[in-house]
């Protein structure tokens, strides 16, 4: 078996390590797979990610990997609808070309997110016509998750093709219990939906190894801490416990929530974020953020993973706690990470979480649904105006019962008396987190956020055998499930289309405008409607989101 795993480009970042760690497991577990070609848009860091999978695999193994440079599948700005299509058409051939022989398995990494809607048609296309090919779209995140641009663009200039096709030949991979059951329940296929989680490194132990003694902590971390904090974040309070969150300082992050969480908390402690974020879309909130820090607004410092040399285990394995106010997560590796550490984590409870309920039992998990603050009526009603102008232009996009779902969620907004933090524009958080310095205030918020005050910061010792379940090894061989279950299709010899994926109505007619029934076969277009009601939701189009 030929396996061709396409993503965008592979630089540093969340897929990127999904895809390093994920194959040097799948070589070592699948010998039935004969070649793993990587393809990506971009050269940069493409050979450093290569011979870092290459660095872990025999030397017979080695020659079992390679990468191949296709920038036509690079992020790729929007074009007119003739120019799409034209080239759309070269794209598919090229691609049959280049990596269409042998009955190969194509693994693609967000395939409809619509940074690149030519390839998105493309792969579509070869998925419907050509099922010799196996096809498996991995998805990370949804176009329909308040990318509405996004989803805009893939409409206009690419396919009126369904963005979920249908055929034997292709299946689908989540990297969450949620997404799973969301894909299931819009009308695709059970069996050919697959949940997959990320593989975490460092999880799975040889055997005999013993756990029973623990390397000291290192005093590397204080010092660089303190190194970088001279000077520069007069907030920093020596002496204090240091909270770590180690993430890019990026809008999703919500790090805001958490410099107010940090100073509700009785002992006071330092917020240690460890890295800034630097794409164009993302640069301006990071250093928004950062300037709080610099101005002392926030106690603790900023960005010590990108001005130091130490490492992130160093840091975790130093710190105190691993806090996360993140409001949007695929996949839960600084929970994972945490428990790693054996350090107490503090983390606003999202959705996703639900997959590490039985891991967190027992393991000093604090998870929080909301951080309330005060909300008087002007903060209510400027909060409200300001939902009721962005809902005004999704209105071609969102079905009508989703905008009625939104105004609903609206209305409710601010009349307790109180907001949570996360909702609000990031201007007016950076205001609400100077207020929280004023004594008054800090107690009201500190009454209506009462449980996050009795949270007991006590050090993790359990074992980690029940978390085994996000080793490598058990992603390889999960993986290797969803491969078997293509190559034991039926092919059509002459390689012909698969299921249509034009309108259809396997479950029978339904009324005008109406959501597919859960877990019911959905004609494509209704699966699609689905998708978008599902994810119609305030808390995944925060103002937040518009900085």
């Amino acid at each position: 078996m030929k396996l061709i795993i396409f993503h965008y480009h592979l630089l540093p970042g969340g897929v990127t390590g999904v895809i390093r760690n994920s194959v040097p497991a799948i070589l070592r577990h699948i010998p039935e797979i004969e070649q793993v070609t990587l393809v990506c848009g971009r050269e940069e860091n493409s050979q450093t990610v290569l011979e870092n999978i290459r660095r872990e695999l025999s030397p017979a193994d080695r020659k079992r990997v390679d990468c191949s440079i296709f920038p036509e599948i690079d992020y790729q700005p929007a074009a007119d609808k003739t120019e799409a299509r034209s080239r759309q058409r070269v794209l598919r051939d090229k691609l049959l070309t280049g990596f269409g022989k042998g009955r190969p398995v194509w693994w693609v990494h967000n395939y409809h997110l619509g940074k690149n809607p030519v390839f998105t048609g493309a792969l579509i296309e070869i998925a419907h016509n050509h099922s010799e090919i196996g096809m498996v779209f991995h998805i990370h995140d949804f176009p329909e998750s308040a990318r509405y641009d996004n989803l805009r663009l893939l409409r206009r200039i690419s396919f009126e093709a369904s963005l979920y096709p249908d055929g034997e030949n292709i299946r689908y991979v989540t990297i969450n219990s949620r997404d799973c059951r969301l894909l299931k329940s819009s009308g695709i296929r059970e069996d050919h939906v697959y949940q997959l989680d990320n593989p975490v490194p460092g999880l799975q132990r040889p055997t005999g190894e013993t756990t029973e003694h623990t390397e000291p902590v290192s005093s590397r971390p204080r010092e660089a801490i303190e190194r970088h904090s001279s000077g520069r974040f007069p907030g920093y309070r020596r002496g204090a416990p240091h909270f770590l969150y180690p993430v890019r300082c990026i809008r999703r992050k919500n790090v805001l929530e958490t410099a107010a969480l940090i100073k509700l908390l009785p002992e006071e402690p330092n917020l240690i974020v460890t890295l800034p974020g630097v794409s164009e879309r993302e640069r301006r909130y990071s250093e928004f953020v950062e300037r709080l820090f610099c101005d002392g607004v926030i106690p603790g410092i900023f960005g010590i993973g990108a001005q130091s040399d130490i490492s992130l285990d160093e840091l975790g394995n130093f710190s105190d706690a691993v806090v996360s106010s993140s409001v949007q997560e695929g996949f839960g590796y600084l929970f994972i990470q945490a428990l790693g550490w054996k350090k107490p984590l503090i983390a606003r409870r999202i959705d996703i979480l639900d997959d590490f309920a039985g891991v967190f039992k027992g393991r000093g998990v604090h998870l929080y649904p909301r951080f309330l603050v005060p909300a008087d009526r002007q903060l209510a009603a400027t909060t409200r105006e300001a939902y009721e102008s962005k809902i005004a232009g999704l209105s071609d996009i969102l079905p009508e019962e989703s905008l009625d779902q939104l105004h609903s969620e609206i209305a409710k907004l601010g009349a307790d008396g109180t907001i949570d933090l996360s909702l609000l524009s990031v201007e007016r958080q950076s205001e609400i987190l100077r207020l929280i310095d004023e004594q008054n205030y800090r107690n009201t918020c500190r009454e209506m956020n009462q449980s996050l005050m009795e949270i007991e910061h006590s050090g993790n010792q359990e074992e980690q055998s029940d978390l085994l379940r996000f080793s490598p090894v058990y992603h390889a061989e999960k993986t290797g499930e969803i491969l078997a279950s293509l190559t034991r299709r039926e092919i059509d010899p002459a390689g012909g289309p698969g299921k249509p994926i034009g309108p259809g109505e396997p479950d029978g007619p339904s009324e005008p405008g109406s959501l597919p029934s859960p877990g019911v076969p959905a004609a494509p277009e209704r699966t699609e409607r689905y998708i978008l009601h599902f994810f119609a939701h305030l808390e995944n189009i925060r103002l937040l989101y518009d900085f």
